[in-house]
C-alpha cells in the first residue's frame, strides 16, 4: 500500500493516506495514520512516498 510520510519518531511513522508534498498542516487529520514501525513488514521509499507492507489485521482495523 502506498502512504505518504509526514513525520517519524523512533517507534512510529505518521503517514497521510492521500498524496501530499505539502506541509502536514494541509492534510486533513482524518487522512493521517500512525503506523508502529514494529508491525511494518517492508518499506520501499521514494522521497516521502512509501510503499508499505502491513499485516492484514492492521489494514482492516484502519479501513485501508
Amino acid at each position: 500500500m502506498t502512504l505518504w510520510l509526514i513525520r517519524e519518531t523512533q517507534l512510529a511513522r505518521l503517514y497521510s493516506k492521500v498524496p501530499t508534498n505539502a506541509s502536514a498542516r494541509l492534510v486533513e487529520e482524518s487522512d493521517m495514520l500512525w503506523v508502529p514501525k514494529s508491525i511494518v513488514e517492508h518499506t520501499t521509499k521514494r522521497g516521502n512516498e512509501h510503499d508499505v507492507k502491513l499485516p492484514d489485521w492492521f489494514i482492516e482495523k484502519n479501513g485501508l
